[in-house]
């Protein structure tokens, strides 16, 4: 198995790395948007007590 030092360009797919980079916004977007709901469900139950 040869171990491959430096990152060749050529061989990678722009659109692999477009999906790729999609799908990680996406994943920062999911847990952003997760952890604002959870949050502020905390602060409106925190506000009632």
């Amino acid at each position: 198995m040869k171990e491959q030092s430096s990152f060749d360009w050529d061989e990678y797919d722009p659109r692999e790395l477009r999906d790729l980079v999609f799908s990680s916004f996406f994943l920062v977007l999911t847990v952003f948007a997760k952890s604002t709901y959870v949050l502020s469900h905390l602060m409106f139950h925190l506000k009632r007590c």
